[in-house]
């Protein structure tokens, strides 16, 4: 559960009218508050929906979803304990940790909130759901749950090379998929591997676009992703080699052109995106195209 993060708001203010600001200044704190990844998970199950030919998911449904996404990705920013703090997250994006962790016993209260509202919407839907919170909150520890030591690095998933992109298209991926499960009623069949794995790719692509901003960060503090591997140029390029398989897949075997025509245009859009701004963008592009697609249809 991919800102505005290096850029100082009072440089901003000086070369952008106060609007415009402002705008950013929104946009930027709803990011911090983990807003966009909830919106780009409630997408994905959008397009899951339509990958599996099955039911979008509820009003209630959204809800799980949405606060199930903010708690996982907010307590990853602001750790369990004061202790756990990873200092790559502070050397990748300086403001949005600055404001975070200034903030840091509120962000955990509000995460609890969140998680347990998402039980509570979950058990609605299937009492076996309201484990769902707990078992992203285990993950999140098994990803970056621990700093950094000195003298001896714990294994975290997000440190291993290709292990944190991979972990994040699996999780997105299978929550997405079971939560249109649960909204039809249906049960998970052998077919449905092919459309699962389709989304996990996008997902994964779009972590490996995320990262793009983050190389010199991640890179010092021994998280390989692609663009450390590679560098934020062939990453790029290898994410949006990925995403045209998956336009492709959908073109072919659902006729979707809405969803296929999309997320070539929005990829190529991505390519010519600053650093700086690409996760906010790549964020946002699956809820915009998720959109498109339910007012076209």
């Amino acid at each position: 559960m991919p800102h505005f993060n290096s850029i100082d708001h009072h440089t901003v203010a000086a070369v952008r009218p106060t609007r415009t600001h402002a705008v950013l200044h929104i946009a930027d704190t709803a990011g911090y508050l983990a807003v966009w990844p909830a919106m780009y998970l409630l997408a994905c199950a959008h397009l899951a929906a339509d990958l599996s030919d099955g039911v979008r998911p509820t009003l209630i449904g959204s809800l799980m979803l949405v606060c199930l996404a903010m708690s996982v990705y907010l307590i990853d920013r602001v750790k369990l304990v004061d202790r756990a703090l990873d200092p790559g997250d502070e050397a990748t994006h300086p403001a949005r940790h600055a404001w975070l962790w200034g903030r840091r016993r509120w962000v955990r209260r509000f995460t609890l909130l969140l998680s347990v509202v998402a039980a509570v919407a979950g058990a609605t839907i299937d009492l076996r759901l309201v484990a769902a919170p707990l078992v992203g909150q285990i993950m999140v520890f098994l990803y970056s749950g621990r700093a950094p030591s000195p003298t001896r690095r714990p294994i975290r998933l997000k440190d291993l090379p290709l292990v944190k992109n991979l972990s994040a298209a699996a999780g997105l991926s299978c929550i997405a998929m079971l939560a249109v499960f649960e909204s039809g009623g249906t049960q998970f069949q052998l077919g449905d591997l092919v459309p699962l794995s389709v989304l996990a790719v996008l997902v994964f692509a779009d972590c490996a676009m995320c990262d793009v901003g983050d190389a010199p960060g991640d890179g010092a503090h021994g998280t390989n992703t692609l663009a450390v591997m590679f560098g934020p140029k062939s990453a790029r390029l290898i994410a949006s080699g990925l995403v045209i398989a998956v336009a492709a897949w959908v073109a072919w075997r659902h006729e979707s052109w809405a969803w296929s025509v999309g997320l070539v245009v929005t990829q190529c859009g991505l390519l010519a995106i600053p650093a700086w701004f690409i996760r906010t963008a790549t964020d946002l592009r699956l809820p915009i195209l998720a959109c498109g697609v339910w007012f076209i249809l």
